[in-house]
Parts: structure tokens; sequence; C-alpha cells
């Protein structure tokens, strides 16, 4: 079977207007179809057979095994106060350009 580069995907959830980590995984075009951004050091190769059926991403929650390791590495390269921190204060997470509410 041929193989596909997906990737996590960062998107705006509508309620809130927040910035979130999506469930599933993407490819670029799938990314562009959910109106997100990918998030390019979280890429990961996986048999097309795990897409769901005609879409360009995965199922909710999917989780392929070396996708750990991935997005460890994509969140290690932030520099953000430490959510124990924030949670202490009371004041909001912050990884750059997104705050997260605790």
């Amino acid at each position: 079977m041929a193989k596909v580069t997906v990737y996590n995907v960062q998107v705006c959830k509508i309620m809130t207007g927040q910035l979130v980590l999506s469930r599933r995984m993407a490819t670029r075009e799938g990314a562009t179809i959910m109106k997100g951004e990918i998030i390019d050091n979280t890429a990961v190769e996986i048999d097309e057979t795990q897409l769901e059926s005609g879409e360009k991403w995965t199922p909710i929650d999917f989780r392929p095994q070396d996708r750990r390791l991935a997005l460890g590495k994509a969140l290690g390269s932030l520099e953000c106060q430490p959510l124990d921190e924030a949670r202490r204060t009371g004041k909001n997470h912050d990884c750059g350009s997104r705050k997260i509410r605790t």
C-alpha cells in the first residue's frame, strides 16, 4: 500500500476562538480542508489505509506508534510558562502566541 505523511494540526475552536490541537492527524491537503495549520515537525508516515475512507485525515484519536515522539519533539521546542505555575498563580498558560486558560 501507498504511504502518506500526516501531521498534527492546529485548528480554531469555533465556540471560543481558541487554537487547539485537532484530535485527528491530517495530510497537508486535509489540513487545508479543515482550515487548520500543520505543525511541520510532527510529520509521521503511515499507510494510506489508516486514513478515514475517502478523506485526507485519520480517525479521531488516531495514535501512530511514533506520533508521541513527533509530538514530544514539537512541543519540546516551544518555550512556555510551566502549566503547574500557571495553575498556581491563576494566570494564563502562555505558549508563544497561544494562551491557554487553566
